[in-house]
């Protein structure tokens, strides 16, 4: 049986970094002029979800076995992460400019890119926590799942927008879709290889 409260504590762990290497990507936009109001607003959106799910971090218990020492859930594989998201992300980044109609301006795609990966993000979070047990595991997520649905609906207006601006192709949009979506598949993965690898402390 698995334990669903430590699936719970490393999604958040999960997407607490995956938005943190999105709002620092989405940062280095912020002195492009057609950009600078969405990415200040988009900056502005993500603070609530942000220390809640720092609250649920702080409420998971010390003395996870890593590295033959007991430390906190952020301690676990944090620079690792990071690289690996900010990796990741780049990779989509680069692939939404490569394929922006000629005359495209670079920025826009990459908050394009930006937008569609911290929705999918949310979303996952939001399936998953959907699926736990009333056991413990997703009643912390009952008060924030309006919040969570209110950023992705505003995220996924934003994706709308800029594709109709740029005038996308379809097939360059379903390119661009697809590995959003291949990205959405590794993380679930990855929430459940953490939580079996890394057993809540007793205790």
């Amino acid at each position: 049986m698995r334990d669903e409260t430590n699936d719970h504590f490393f999604a958040c762990y999960l997407v607490w970094v995956e938005l943190r290497v999105a709002l620092w990507r989405l940062e280095t936009l912020l002195e492009v002029d057609e950009l600078t109001e969405r990415v200040d607003e988009a900056l502005c959106r993500q603070e609530e979800i942000g220390a809640w799910l720092m609250d649920e971090l702080i409420r998971a218990k010390a003395g996870y076995l890593y590295k033959g020492q007991r430390v906190s859930l952020l301690k676990i594989d944090g620079d690792e992460l990071e690289r690996r998201l900010s990796e990741s992300l780049k990779s989509l980044e680069e692939l939404a400019v490569s394929l922006a109609p000629d005359g495209v301006a670079a920025a826009g795609l990459a908050y394009l890119a930006e937008c569609a990966w911290a929705a999918t993000v949310m979303r996952n979070f939001t399936e998953l926590e959907s699926t736990l047990s009333d056991t413990g595991a997703s009643p912390p997520f009952a008060d924030m799942a309006a919040e969570f649905a209110t950023q992705i609906l505003w995220l996924e207006a934003q994706q709308a927008e800029l594709v109709a601006q740029v005038a996308m192709p379809a097939d360059r949009l379903n390119a661009l879709t697809g590995a959003v979506e291949s990205l959405a598949r590794e993380w679930r993965e990855m929430v459940f290889a953490y939580s079996d690898r890394y057993p809540r402390p007793v205790a």
